[in-house]
């Protein structure tokens, strides 16, 4: 595919918007969970049992490691999530099987632009290794080492990306066999990462049941049915306004059968769009609808509560996108709106980004760190957001939750059964003679008077709002 200076002109202008919007980003807890973890573990054997009670293989927290061990500060992360994110903005605009207004659709979706881009998690780098499959699946269908390689690494990403690349071999393996190979040994390779991936994300027996609540809606027809329903924000990530936290596609726990029928009817209408872009080629059409399926499965039995978990389903048609075209099918009018809904997702995202800080975890660590209370130990609640202030910090912190001081959130059993009517007492036991609490509640005068009515002195120093999501941090001393 013939690429001219205004194919270049345009890949270049996305990736200085990519730049700035990373740049501006401020981290949040699942971001710096990350990095604490691998900057907490000793050797790569301290990462792969961390890993057991966070719920995620570890490529990405294997890229990580190294670079904890010369620098504490996160920002390395954002380095390198920004080459991630230049690789997959490079291999769209200058490589890709798509017409110049698709291209320019694509990235500026949501997900190229926001989601699995300007947030450094493990999701970018899955979305980069679908399409260097679906690429090299098409253009070098014998080259079956690379192949398999590239589905062990994609397996190990994040586990909807597992479901993914095993529905990829799949197809991949049948393809082979009826060309007549026998690749043995590379199927080998792929199985030994998949294998890999299973017994990362093997939870932890001790793992907080709170986090994971496995199983527990398993025999519910009603939440298999939200679930499956808000997989399809993956093809239409738009939210009720600019300012919304919640997408179109979210329904309302509680809501009856009645109330669901027009989040069905959208539902349903969006994947049959995608089907009717993908009918011409039954390979990409399997691999989407076959990954589609485990991915609702999978999110009804264990766990599925955001837009980046729902996002699997933009990755799996992307990728099955460029597998089509490069098989040769044309285009489709369809597609325009789907790649429109994802603009349009896109922009409300632009918007959010530069209208409130994602997090206010690195304004509080800031003022901390500048403060004269910078000295006094940290007692924080809930432990997952100020969490993310320690981290930023580099500092230990005491959480109510756990009874216990780390470095980062413990996600085990010790932390199941807080409720904020404990904390009182968890601050009495807690608080050293002078203290610093780093809550993401703000407390109410009978909160306040009850753990002064303790022993303790709380005395509100700062406070942080305004954030996009809730990292939103109330800062109090606490004096005996």
């Amino acid at each position: 595919m013939r690429r001219n200076g205004s194919d270049l002109a345009i890949t270049l202008g996305f990736a200085a918007l990519f730049l700035a919007n990373i740049a501006h980003h401020a981290p949040w807890r699942d971001e710096l969970l990350a990095w604490m973890i691998a900057r907490t573990a000793a050797t790569p054997l301290d990462l792969f049992r961390a890993l057991h009670v966070d719920g995620h293989p570890g490529l990405w927290h294997a890229l990580l490691w190294p670079l904890t061990k010369l620098t504490a500060d996160p920002v390395a992360m954002k380095a390198v999530h920004a080459a991630i994110g230049f690789a997959v903005i490079g291999l769209i605009g200058l490589a890709s099987p798509f017409a110049r207004w698709e291209r320019g659709l694509l990235l500026g979706g949501y997900f190229l632009s926001y989601e699995y881009a300007v947030i450094s998690r493990n999701y970018g780098i899955g979305l980069l290794l679908a399409l260097l499959f679906a690429q090299s699946r098409c253009t070098a269908p014998a080259s079956v080492w690379r192949n398999a390689l590239l589905l062990a690494l994609l397996a190990n990403t994040h586990i909807y990306c597992t479901i993914l690349a095993g529905v990829f071999a799949l197809e991949y393996l049948i393809d082979r066999l009826r060309a007549g190979a026998r690749p043995i040994l590379p199927a080998l390779l792929a199985a030994a990462g998949f294998a890999l991936a299973l017994a990362t994300v093997w939870p932890a027996a001790d793992i907080s049941r709170e986090v994971t609540r496995p199983l527990v809606d398993a025999l519910s027809p009603g939440h298999l049915l939200k679930t499956a329903i808000r997989f399809a924000i993956g093809l239409a990530p738009v939210r009720l306004t600019p300012l919304s936290w919640e997408f179109l596609l979210f329904p309302p726990e509680r809501a009856g059968m009645v109330a669901l029928l027009p989040f069905l009817a959208a539902a349903v209408a969006l994947f049959g769009a995608a089907v009717v872009v993908l009918r011409r080629d039954g390979a990409a059409l399997a691999v989407f609808m076959v990954s589609v399926a485990g991915a609702v499965a999978f999110g009804h039995l264990f766990h599925a509560v955001a837009v980046r978990h729902w996002g699997i389903v933009f990755t799996a048609f992307l990728a099955c996108l460029w597998m089509a075209r490069l098989h040769g099918a044309g285009r489709s009018r369809v597609l325009v709106v789907l790649l429109l809904l994802g603009a349009v997702g896109g922009a409300e995202a632009m918007y959010l980004q530069w209208r409130l800080p994602f997090s206010q975890a690195s304004a509080a660590a800031r003022w901390i760190e500048g403060s004269p209370y910078g000295f006094r130990p940290l007692i924080g609640v809930p432990d997952a957001p100020s969490a993310a202030v320690a981290a930023l910090l580099a500092r230990d912190l005491t959480m109510a939750e756990c009874t216990c001081t780390a470095p980062r959130a413990v996600f085990t059993t010790a932390r199941d059964g807080f409720h904020r009517d404990m904390l009182p007492d968890a601050l009495s036991r807690l608080a050293g003679p002078a203290s610093l609490l780093v809550s993401a509640w703000e407390l109410s005068p009978s909160e306040l008077a009850a753990i002064a009515a303790r022993g303790l002195n709380p005395r509100a120093v700062a406070a942080f709002t305004g954030a996009w999501v809730d990292e939103e941090f109330y800062l109090y001393t606490l004096d005996r």
